[in-house]
């Protein structure tokens, strides 16, 4: 998917501006995990509960329950990074 005008830069223009929109979705779902981690007490409590657990637990956080978010959430991200080679090939094997 171009970009129009971008895309015509002539170096850097079909490397950043002509790629498939799952590139562009996972460029900003890295901005905003990073955001989520290390901006919000959420991700202070995720962070602690991997560093730390006995301390988080103290603190009243549910270790299990922030543990099993924590493994469904990189999952997820993780099958939409990993969906992206299969559907490379299914659409380019269609034409």
């Amino acid at each position: 998917m171009p970009i129009p005008l971008l895309s015509k830069i002539p170096v850097i223009g079909p490397i950043l501006f002509n790629q498939k929109p799952l590139t562009y979705v996972m460029l900003i779902l890295v901005v905003v995990i990073h955001y989520m981690l290390y901006f919000t007490p959420w991700g202070l409590r995720m962070r602690s509960v991997g560093e730390h657990p006995r301390a988080a637990d103290t603190l009243g956080i549910d270790v299990n329950r922030m543990r099993y978010i924590s493994v469904i959430l990189g999952s997820m991200v993780a099958g939409l990074g990993g969906c992206g080679s299969p559907l490379k090939r299914w659409m380019f094997s269609a034409r």
